[in-house]
């Protein structure tokens, strides 16, 4: 399987984590979490729609913190992933693009991401986050349909 494909699996399975961890669907355990640290570099940094960029260690605070916040969404969080394609790869990192739909309270945000990715054995799909950087798309907007 392609580095490529590894990194598209990656991002429809952490963010699946994503959408159960917030909405109380797993435990709150650190074996739970461990599938979100394990695919996080040591150095990874994310550029959120607000432009303000967070580190590994305040995000993962967060998503600790925020275990099923989401419980009581009406109808039930969902996470999209949608449109997702490889931009660039080589042998051992790649990058890809995608746009990520969530829906919490019936109420939908848009957003374009761009990942990059590197090779890490002992992780689910063979690779791990370096960066992400995220953009949020308006409603209406025809660049993703």
């Amino acid at each position: 399987m392609t580095i490529g494909t590894r990194c598209l699996l990656e991002v429809r399975d952490l963010h699946e984590f994503f959408e159960k961890w917030l909405g109380g669907q797993v435990p709150d355990s650190d074996q739970t979490f461990e599938r979100f640290s394990v695919v996080m570099a040591p150095g990874f940094e994310m550029v959120p729609p607000t432009g303000k960029v967070i580190t590994l260690n305040s995000l993962a605070t967060a998503l600790k913190q925020a275990h099923g916040a989401l419980v009581s969404s009406r109808p039930p969080l969902k996470i999209e992933i949608h449109d997702a394609r490889v931009v660039w790869s080589a042998d051992t990192a790649c990058l890809v693009a995608y746009e990520e739909r969530q829906i919490v309270n019936a109420k939908t945000d848009r957003r374009i991401s761009s990942a990059l990715f590197r090779e890490k054995s002992g992780t689910p799909h063979g690779v791990e986050w370096l960066f992400l950087h995220e953009v949020w798309l308006e409603r209406g907007d025809p660049a993703f349909g």
